[in-house]
């Protein structure tokens, strides 16, 4: 899912390095935008980041995340995966509307596909072959990988395939190889531990409400009149979206009672919110119907419509279907995992933590998606990377109480 963090980036930053880096394509080649951020003088190994998504670029993210990161007194490597541009083999159009929200607008009806569009072109192992050939065009020997939330999965297969070049890896939110991103048991238990009792007793109330799609104004359009027609499943979808951040998890209660009392602004807002972030639909379709769709829709009795959702988009898009396969490495890994995650469950970051014995799993008590961007998200990271071989991480203090470092035997 959408690691929801993104700032727009319309020309090279001032601080880093810019250029384009050839990849393979299944026929031919492509040109990617890299951001190199130096924060070092010293020849420390650097970090390579990979978005989530699918359809999340490193590039947009770069601004808010390098600063971040800069006292790891290391290069900084971000990129903006293929599909992200409207010069490859699609051009798709995102929603940018609530009406286009809630009237569920399909993405494959949004696209204009070229003759040389090839859907293996934009599936999980290309993407680790295509930060490979970025490593080499760099020069960098080794790097550390930081892969959050859908790019834990490229991370992985980066390991797999070329793990003499991995020094360490970083999993924020780690999905492991064989599970499928949108895992509706996982984001209906976080729902009960944010709501409780009382709120899931208002989410039934404005359920039961919905039955039959209702009629309200959108808040947005002033000039002209234009009302919102908002279904059972469009709103449960847009419900999910408020599940990501921390923040918006502890405001998600009062969000609902002002529901109940017909005030939708707080809602919609944050619905408008998270529409106008960057991100690819047909990078999230390719990666998705490809390797995820099959394996969502075998689940049963799912709280959230995402099968229903994700089916109508997959039954009409271009794609190949991949399966990947779990190994075990030894290379030094740390994985960090939100305990309110609606994406990724403490039982998925176990289920990574077996395939890499060497290393440390966290979990954050407090937290939601994307820990390793919190205060003590990011004094663990450094830890971890400043440490000397078989020194334990240091945890600050402060931190110790908001975390739970989990051993492979539990």
């Amino acid at each position: 899912m959408i690691f929801l963090l993104t700032q727009i980036i319309l020309a090279c930053p001032t601080n880093a390095v810019c250029r384009d880096v050839s990849v393979p394509l299944v026929n031919g080649s492509a040109s990617l935008k890299v951001q190199q951020w130096s924060y070092t003088e010293e020849d420390n190994i650097p970090i390579y980041f990979i978005a989530g998504g699918p359809g999340q670029s490193g590039v947009a993210l770069a601004p808010y995340i390098a600063p971040l990161f800069a006292r790891s007194k290391r290069d900084i490597i971000f990129y903006e995966p293929l599909g992200m541009n409207e010069d490859t083999e699609f051009s798709c159009s995102k929603a940018s509307s609530l009406e286009e929200i809630f009237s569920q607008q399909k993405t494959t009806t949004q696209c204009v596909f070229s003759k040389d569009f090839s859907p293996v072109d934009y599936t999980s192992i290309q993407s680790a072959h295509h930060i490979e050939a970025i490593r080499r065009a760099n020069g960098h020997e080794k790097i550390i990988v930081l892969g959050s939330s859908y790019g834990t999965r490229i991370a992985q297969l980066y390991a797999q395939e070329y793990p003499s070049a991995v020094s360490a890896m970083i999993l924020d939110g780690a999905l492991p190889i064989g599970e499928y991103i949108g895992n509706s048991k996982t984001a209906e238990e976080v729902l009960n531990l944010v709501l409780k009792d009382e709120g899931m007793t208002m989410l039934q109330s404005i359920l039961v409400s919905l039955l039959h799609p209702i009629e309200i104004p959108n808040p947005f359009i002033e000039k002209t009149k234009s009302n919102l027609f908002i279904q059972r499943e469009s709103f449960l979808l847009a419900l999910h979206g408020a599940l990501y951040r921390t923040s918006d998890q502890h405001a998600l209660r009062n969000t609902l009672r002002e529901i109940q009392e017909d005030n939708w602004v707080p809602f919609l807002s944050g619905v408008y919110k998270r529409i106008q972030e960057p991100y690819a639909p047909g990078l999230y379709l390719s990666v998705f119907c490809a390797e995820d769709w099959r394996m969502m829709c075998a689940e049963n009795d799912s709280f959230f419509p995402f099968c229903q959702s994700i089916t109508a988009e997959c039954t009409n898009w271009p794609h190949v279907e991949m399966r990947y396969r779990k190994t075990k490495s030894i290379i030094p890994t740390l994985i960090l995992q939100g305990s309110r995650d609606p994406v990724s469950s403490l039982q998925f970051a176990k289920d990574v933590k077996e395939q890499f014995p060497n290393g440390y799993m966290i979990a954050f008590l407090e937290e939601g998606h994307g820990v390793s961007m919190t205060t003590c998200g990011r004094a663990i990271v450094l830890s971890f990377l400043n440490r000397k071989k078989e020194e334990d991480l240091r945890i600050r203090p402060s931190c110790q109480s908001k975390i739970r470092i989990h051993s492979s035997d539990e």
